[in-house]
């Protein structure tokens, strides 16, 4: 606190300074205080520095199709790969998956696919009811508590990008935005 009342003393005659200065400080506070919380939210996720693949899965999707998933990527498949991890009763999972369908417009088929998985479902209409309050075209699938403890899920909605030789290179959980999920996509 002396270093602030030294900085705040050397510009009491400068009223519009010290306001940058404050608010600067601010800012940074509130950045510092946003990467501790983000960083506690998913300490219990799978890691996304490349040291780890994601774990492959087959699942059935809500049109019946049946899917895998597979580390063993082939060259047929998307660069990128966004696994969207939702639970129908989740409220802030109805105000998110919008922008999943956004990233999926403005994306080719070959940079990224996206995936939404459906965890802790009761029933498969119930996974229904939620996908019928929302326009998506993306691909559903119906997520095992297997699923659930593979990708170490602990909170809806949860997400994980995944390179085109399966690494995780990113994750976050919670509401994110477009523009949120765009950033993750264009670093890796």
């Amino acid at each position: 606190m002396k270093l602030v009342d030294n900085i705040k003393n050397q510009f009491k005659d400068k009223p519009t300074l010290r306001k940058v200065i404050s608010w600067l400080f601010q800012l940074v506070l509130f950045v510092v205080i946003f990467k501790v919380a983000s960083w506690w939210q998913q300490k219990d996720m799978l890691p996304s520095d490349e040291s780890s693949l994601a774990p492959s899965f087959t699942l059935p999707s809500i049109t019946g199709d049946v899917i895998n998933f597979s580390t063993n990527r082939t060259s047929q498949q998307a660069k990128q790969t966004l696994l969207y991890f939702f639970a129908p009763w989740c409220t802030v999972c109805h105000y998110s998956v919008g922008s999943l369908q956004s990233i999926k417009d403005k994306s080719s088929e070959e940079e990224l696919s996206i995936f939404m998985i459906a965890l802790d479902w009761k029933s498969k209409h119930e996974v229904e009811d939620f996908l019928s309050k929302h326009e998506l075209d993306i691909p559903v699938l119906l997520g095992t508590n297997k699923t659930l403890k593979d990708y170490k899920i602990k909170g809806f909605p949860s997400y994980y990008l995944i390179s085109d030789s399966g690494e995780i290179v990113a994750k976050d959980m919670g509401f994110t935005t477009q523009l949120g999920i765009k950033s993750r996509i264009l670093l890796n």
